[in-house]
């Protein structure tokens, strides 16, 4: 089984701190399952993967002794999903506002 999760990666506008930062959230369904921030959207995507390692882990009943090593299968791009190996099976991160694109599509 497949898990799908929707995931947000973006600028965060500038601030008091002299330097960029990326926000990532990992959505399953209505619910935000983890959020963050991150200096380098290379350290946002990695932080992504491993906060969708250890739902996929939690849903399989297993704990994740190493999500940090869940790796993507496709690369991380705004207009399409991606797939990911988490070790404890496959997910698909769909990013955030393409689901609600492709119902107006369809209507």
């Amino acid at each position: 089984m497949v898990h799908e999760f929707h995931y947000a990666v973006h600028t965060l506008p500038p601030g008091r701190l002299p330097f960029h930062r990326w926000r990532w959230e990992l959505w399953q369904g209505a619910w935000m399952l983890a959020a963050g921030w991150c200096t380098a959207p290379a350290d946002a995507q990695r932080a992504l993967l491993r906060a969708a390692s250890r739902r996929v882990h939690e849903l399989r009943g297993v704990r994740a002794l190493r999500p940090d090593r869940a790796r993507l299968l496709d690369g991380l791009h705004p207009a399409r999903s991606a797939r990911v190996d988490t070790g404890a099976g496959l997910c698909l991160l769909v990013p955030l506002g393409t689901q609600d694109a492709q119902v107006a599509a369809a209507s």
